[in-house]
């Protein structure tokens, strides 16, 4: 039996979301409590 061959095709890329209490206003920073990581990209 042959082994499967994967070809991807695009990117692959890891998506950082970080929680906050409220959404940030133009120029302002504020601090996140939570992050999670999540794959990404064409790839994933």
């Amino acid at each position: 039996m042959k082994k499967p061959k994967i070809v991807v095709v695009g990117s692959i890329n890891m998506d950082l979301v970080v929680k906050s209490s409220k959404f940030p206003l133009p120029g302002e920073t504020v601090i996140g409590n939570a992050m999670q990581t999540f794959p990404g990209g064409k790839g994933a």
